[in-house]
């Protein structure tokens, strides 16, 4: 009798039972050699982004850089900050040294001639210490006519009586006997003689005399002179009071 073989095909298939329950998942087995790559599939769509871990440690300064050859731009200028006090003054410096004398200026015009004839240079002048009050007179030369030298006060000075203390001297004696006249304000208050011959005068002063400030000291000489007495220095000596 012939062998008949069925298909499974062949075969009626009844209705699918039940799943039954799943077996225990046995041991995995060992992992099989790597096959060789024979195609490689597609690229997948890259994955969402992972939660960022922890920051790691710093890790070590780079080496400086070199310094820049190129200037940064200048900045604004900043606002003037308040003034500062003043500080304290310094000490003086010490004096310098005096400058050279300078060159002698150009000398000035001639003056006019003067009056009469004979008459030299002439000065009146007071010297005060301690008290005492010398008033110098000087004529240079021989006098002049009627030639008057004064002298102003600007403090109190008294004379005492016949002008004790007081000198003159001519450097030429007189030819005869001269008197000049001493005048307070142009009142007569003395007279100085010079005898012929002498170049020492006499003073004649009756009562003491105190000048005050504006009063005017005078010697006049007489009204013809004496062609040889000449350079004359007179001392009138009295005190401050």
């Amino acid at each position: 009798m012939p062998k008949i073989v069925l298909k499974k095909s062949d075969l009626p298939v009844g209705p699918r039972g039940l799943q039954g329950l799943q077996g225990i998942a046995g041991r995995d087995g060992r992992d099989g050699r790597d096959g060789n790559a024979v195609h490689k599939g597609d690229t997948g769509e890259q994955g969402p982004q992972g939660i960022p871990g922890p920051v790691g440690p710093e890790g070590p300064e780079g080496v400086t850089g070199k310094d820049s050859t190129v200037p940064g731009p200048q900045g604004r200028p900043g606002k003037d900050g308040v003034n500062g006090r003043d500080g304290a003054n310094g000490k003086d410096g010490k004096d310098g040294k005096d400058g050279k004398d300078g060159k002698d200026g150009p000398v000035g015009p001639a003056g006019p001639p003067g009056s009469g004839g004979g008459g030299g240079d002439t000065l009146a002048a007071m010297i005060s210490i301690d008290g005492a009050c010398d008033l110098s007179f000087f004529w240079q030369g021989v006098t002049t006519d009627n030639e008057v030298l004064d002298y102003i006060f600007t403090r109190s000075i008294k004379f005492p009586q016949n002008l004790w203390g007081s000198k003159g001297r001519a450097r030429t004696s007189a030819t005869g006997s001269t008197t000049f006249t001493i005048k307070r304000n142009d009142s007569n208050i003395g007279t100085m003689v010079f005898a012929a011959a002498g170049t020492v005068p006499t003073f004649t002063f009756t009562a003491s005399v105190t000048f005050q400030p504006g009063d005017v000291f005078s010697i006049t000489a007489p009204a013809s002179h004496d062609a040889t007495l000449s350079d004359i220095k007179v001392t009138i000596q009295g005190s401050r009071i």
